[in-house]
């Protein structure tokens, strides 16, 4: 039997040429990942090197008056100084892939039969490392989107069997919203008691918003707007009050009998458009799904679930502009690792690295990562839940 060491089959490094992983990195993925993109949340500026954070109230931006004072006196000191909410962690999430052993080992067994590694098997292998290190950087920034939409949506993010099946389980992060900011629809006030769209008999879904924009208001916030889920916005439509309104807002004269035909037959931009005309301000309509890998006893089969991230029958409404940062641990690489081998993402908070396991003779790429998605404004953050 003849034995070879890893290095005789490690067609990622022959496929790699003169560039590292590092290089490699930079060079195809990043360009692909070059405009971040979390909705009222940035990176925190500073790297962390502890898993602890705070959770601090952002100042509202606001020009406040002069004082007063006798000629001479010490001039006031404006106060900048943000206000400690909360204190937690920040969780730690990794994931990996093991790379196609078929074309590992149809490329290496070429390569030992002929001695070359051509352009060809270069370029798939390239393929191969581009594809499992793309779907590690994709899966990080989906995990921060659904970060940020459990924590306006739902107030906190929490981990179940149903959002983190082959991870940790009833943890939950709070976004720290203030109790008196949600609004919880009981009874007959709820929009549909049912999911046959059954409307409670006590429903008013324009009162209910506009009384929570009242309050935003009265907290000194003019610009702000309203996010809820695409299928939370769409069955709203299908409110009688909703209809007449939005019906009664493009045709003043209608007859009442005639608003639900009217809006049933109305494009759905209109229908939206008229509806924010109504309010007074912007709804962003999230769609946004995202895929968790979970066992399925009946096929015996590791699957993809899909998952909607924003809250069902849930309305946000949060100010326009900044909602909180993105709080990063740096990874720490121990000693003994190749470094051209490791890569780091996302300014130094993402870890990528491919290794070889020597008892199955499979290589892998793993990513790790630690970032929570901690707002900034939670004292001017309302949620409403109307079914």
């Amino acid at each position: 039997m003849t034995i070879h060491d890893p290095s005789n089959y490690d067609l990622i490094t022959l496929g790699l040429g003169n560039q590292n992983y590092q290089e490699f990195v930079d060079t195809y993925i990043a360009n692909k990942y070059n405009v971040f993109d979390v909705p009222g949340f940035s990176w925190d500026p500073n790297i962390q090197l502890d898993y602890t954070y705070q959770q601090l109230e952002a100042e509202r931006g606001i020009y406040t008056m002069a004082s007063y004072i006798t000629p001479g006196a010490p001039s006031p000191v404006k106060s900048n100084q943000s206000v400690v909410v909360n204190y937690g962690t920040i969780p730690h999430n990794s994931h990996s892939f093991s790379l196609d052993d078929q074309t590992l080992r149809l490329q290496a067994k070429i390569n030992r039969e002929t001695g070359m590694f051509t352009n060809s098997m270069r370029t798939a292998i390239n393929e191969l490392l581009f594809d499992n290190t793309d779907k590690l950087i994709g899966g990080n920034y989906n995990t921060l989107t659904y970060q940020r939409n459990q924590m306006v949506s739902a107030g906190a993010l929490t981990l179940t069997d149903a959002n983190d099946p082959a991870g940790l389980k009833n943890i939950t992060f709070s976004a720290n919203i203030p109790t008196a900011n949600v609004n919880t629809l009981t009874l007959q006030k709820r929009w549909f008691t049912d999911t046959a769209n059954t409307e409670g008999t006590s429903s008013d879904p324009l009162t209910d918003l506009q009384d929570m924009q009242l309050l935003m208001e009265n907290k000194g916030v003019a610009a702000y707007h309203w996010e809820v889920d695409k299928l939370t916005l769409r069955r709203a439509f299908k409110h009688t009050k909703i209809q007449q309104a939005v019906a009664f807002a493009l045709y003043p004269l209608m007859p009442t009998a005639n608003a639900t035909a009217v809006v049933a037959n109305m494009m759905y931009d209109a229908k939206k458009a008229a509806l924010e005309g109504i309010l007074g301000c912007s709804i962003l309509e999230i769609d946004s799904i995202v895929s968790v890998e979970k066992f399925n006893p009946a096929t015996g089969k590791v699957e993809p679930t899909q998952i909607r991230s924003f809250e069902a029958d849930t309305w946000a409404l949060v100010p326009d502009g900044q909602l909180g940062t993105l709080i990063s641990v740096e990874p720490f690489l121990l000693g003994g690792a190749d470094p051209s081998n490791v890569a780091y993402f996302d300014g130094g908070r993402t870890l990528l690295r491919r290794y070889y396991d020597i008892r199955t003779n499979v290589q892998y790429v793993q990513s790790d990562n630690a970032t929570l998605a901690v707002p900034s404004v939670a004292k001017r953050m309302f949620r409403l839940k109307v079914a």
